[in-house]
Formats: structure tokens, C-alpha cells, sequence
């Protein structure tokens, strides 16, 4: 696993309050009860704040799992 996927799935635990080993890079939205649309949200501004990145209203809207997050990262940062 890479720090990238690392990182992306502490935080989904920590902004849904779930263990860390109960999210996996398969986990999407709607897996967790706080991985709502505001959760998403969440995620999504914890992810840019952690790595100095920003997404628009498209890619939040196109980002359904921590797969999707983690290679939307790898993308934006050029980092693995």
C-alpha cells in the first residue's frame, strides 16, 4: 500500500469515525453512515487540505470511492 492510499483511507476513517482496517480502497460513498454527501464533502476537503489540492465541482461529483480519490491525488500531486 502507499502512503497516498494510506493517508486517503485514515482519513475516511477518521471523518466516518470507523477503523482504519474497516475501509478499504473498495469502500465508496454510502458504505459508512457518515460517508454521506456531506461526509463526501468532508473527505474531499480533508484530502485537499492534507495534500495542497483542490478538485472542482466535477471531479467531486465523479470521485465514488477511495480508489477514485487515491488516483485523482496520484494525478494532481504526480506522487504514488
Amino acid at each position: 500500500m502507499t502512503d497516498i492510499e494510506k493517508e486517503v483511507i485514515e482519513i475516511i476513517a477518521e471523518v466516518c469515525s470507523v477503523p482504519e482496517n474497516s475501509v478499504t480502497l473498495e469502500s465508496s460513498a454510502g458504505d459508512f453512515e457518515k460517508w454521506d454527501s456531506m461526509g463526501h464533502l468532508s473527505i474531499l476537503r480533508e484530502v485537499s487540505a492534507r495534500f495542497g489540492i483542490s478538485f472542482d465541482f466535477n471531479e467531486m461529483m465523479s470521485i465514488e470511492s477511495a480508489s477514485d480519490i487515491v488516483s485523482a491525488v496520484v494525478k494532481k500531486t504526480r506522487r504514488s
